[in-house]
This record gives structure tokens, C-alpha cells and sequence, in this order.
């Protein structure tokens, strides 16, 4: 499954979401827009792959449900793949027939303490 990164944030993500990430820290729904936006135009082959078997859905009563999984990001450096797994988490939000994601948690890029 790859990131479509193409379509529109408002899409499926929340104007007053937060992403959490355990290298950059506390950004909201334009702080991260403008770093995707950024990171596509310098890296224009990125891709993000799903892990295979680590996708796992909860549901969260009255509310939505939590995703978590691993995550592959690839690039192509010196026409060799450079690739790095790691863990998130989202939040959604059932709002009326849509699904919005209201929190994310993008981690695992540094060691554990």
C-alpha cells in the first residue's frame, strides 16, 4: 500500500490534528502539510510502503478507532534504494459518513531510552 501522497490533506486528515514525532516533536495540521509539501519537491521518488502483517485496527467506543503499524519510507540515493522502517500511530474520528484523522504518532527513528 503506498501513501497517497498526491491527494489532499483535508481529505482524511483533521485541520485541528497534531502529529507527534519523536525527532521534530509537536506539529499541527499546517506545520506538517508544509513539511510534506517541502520533503515531495527535494525528494520527488520518496514512497511509503505499509509493512506487510503490522497494520492493526482498533475500534474506540463513541469515537472512532486507533491504527497502528510499521511504515517504510524509500528513496533512491546514488541509484541505490535507501530505506527506513518505522512505527506509527493514528487516531480517526468518525465524523457523519467520513473518517478524519485527528492525531498522529510517527516514531521509532531514534533508539529507545
Amino acid at each position: 500500500m503506498q501513501c497517497p501522497r498526491r491527494r489532499s490533506p483535508d481529505v482524511v486528515v483533521h485541520r485541528r490534528s497534531g502529529v507527534y514525532h519523536d525527532t521534530s516533536g509537536l506539529t499541527n495540521y499546517q506545520q506538517s502539510a508544509d513539511s510534506f509539501k517541502k520533503m515531495f519537491a527535494s525528494t520527488p521518488d520518496i514512497r511509503r510502503d505499509l509493512v506487510p502483517g503490522s497494520l492493526k485496527v482498533y475500534p474506540v467506543k463513541d469515537h472512532g478507532a486507533i491504527e497502528l503499524g510499521l511504515h517504510r519510507f524509500c528513496h533512491k540515493e546514488n541509484g541505490k534504494d535507501e530505506c527506513g522502517t518505522f512505527e506509527f500511530a493514528m487516531v480517526w474520528r468518525k465524523m457523519g459518513d467520513s473518517w478524519k484523522i485527528s492525531r498522529v504518532l510517527s516514531y521509532g527513528h531514534q533508539p529507545p531510552h
